[in-house]
C-alpha cells in the first residue's frame, strides 16, 4: 500500500498550488496566496523531476524535502529505501507521471 501512496505523494502539492493562484486572484483574505502558491507548485516540481529522474540527469542536488521523504523511507523499511525504488521503477516503465 505504501508503494502505492507514494506514487503520487507530489499530487497534493500540485493540488494546493493551483488552489493558491486561484485565492491570490479571487479572495478578500490578507494571505500571500501567490507565495504559498509557488510554495506548493515548487513541491510539485522538484517531486516530478526527482521521480522521472530529470533531477539526477542534471546533477542538480536533491531538494531537502525529498532528501527527508527519502531517509523517512529507508528507516521505515530497515535500510532499505522500498518505496522510493519502487517509485523510480514504475516511473521509469511509463512514459509521463501522473499530472
Amino acid at each position: 500500500m505504501l508503494e502505492e501512496v507514494d506514487v503520487f505523494r507530489g499530487v497534493p502539492g500540485f493540488y494546493w498550488g493551483i488552489w493558491a493562484l486561484i485565492q491570490a486572484t479571487i479572495s478578500d483574505i490578507d494571505f500571500d496566496y501567490a507565495t504559498y502558491a509557488e510554495a506548493r507548485l515548487s513541491e510539485y516540481w522538484a517531486w516530478k523531476a526527482e521521480v522521472n529522474g530529470e533531477r539526477a540527469a542534471s546533477g542538480v542536488d536533491m531538494p531537502l524535502r525529498e532528501r527527508r521523504w527519502a531517509q523517512e523511507n529507508e528507516e521505515d523499511n530497515g535500510g532499505s529505501s522500498v518505496a522510493t525504488s519502487s517509485l523510480q521503477t514504475r516511473a521509469s516503465t511509463q512514459s509521463t507521471v501522473p499530472i
